[in-house]
This record gives C-alpha cells, sequence and structure tokens, in this order.
C-alpha cells in the first residue's frame, strides 16, 4: 500500500481534505510529506489521539467534505459494514472516484 500510495497514486502531489480512519502509525511519515492535504485522523479509540474522535458509522462531518480517504483494516471491525459504506460515501467529493479510487473490502462477511 505504501508503493503504491507514492508511485501510482502520487500521494505527495495530492491537494485538499484527507480523512484518514484510523491510520497506520508506520504510514504518518507518508502523510506528512503530502504537504498539500490537509490530513484529518480519524478514530473511535481516544487513546489513539486523534484528530476527530468518531465512529465510521456515524460519522460528523458535512456531505462531500474530503478529496481523498483512507479507510484500511477499519470495515471488519464494525457491526454494520454497510452502514459504514453509506457514511464514508457521504464524505467524498462527487470527483474523489474514478482511476483513483482504491477499495478493499473484507474477501468474506459472516
Amino acid at each position: 500500500m505504501f508503493l503504491w500510495l507514492i508511485d501510482e497514486y502520487r500521494i505527495t502531489e495530492k491537494a485538499g481534505i484527507a480523512l484518514l480512519f484510523a491510520p497506520e502509525k508506520a504510514l504518518a511519515p507518508l502523510w506528512q510529506t503530502a504537504t498539500s492535504l490537509r490530513a484529518y485522523e480519524t478514530d473511535l479509540e481516544p487513546s489513539r489521539g486523534p484528530a476527530v474522535l468518531a465512529d465510521v458509522m456515524r460519522l460528523p462531518f458535512a456531505s462531500e467534505i474530503a478529496d481523498f480517504m483512507w479507510c484500511h483494516h477499519v470495515l471488519e471491525q464494525v457491526g454494520d459494514y454497510r452502514l459504514a459504506l453509506a457514511e464514508l460515501h457521504s464524505c467524498v467529493t462527487l470527483d474523489f472516484g474514478g482511476a483513483n479510487r482504491l477499495g478493499l473490502v473484507p474477501a468474506s462477511r459472516r
């Protein structure tokens, strides 16, 4: 993922607002190099020190606020992944999709 974000997606060239859900500490230097992105770490766990304390199933953001989203290893942890996906979808800008969209979904959900 790290190499994809740098080499393929070219994260350091992106601008706008980024919402990072339960972001991995190992990627923190990467987000810092993307100086044109205003990144907001969002997490349910206050001990991780997020900028925004929120549940991915009930996000406190306005519609179409984010130009970029990072939500890795989150959906398999929530009670209703469909609700979480709907919340995430409502937050991204209309022009977020296309060739730059990357989706990761658990292989099975029981």
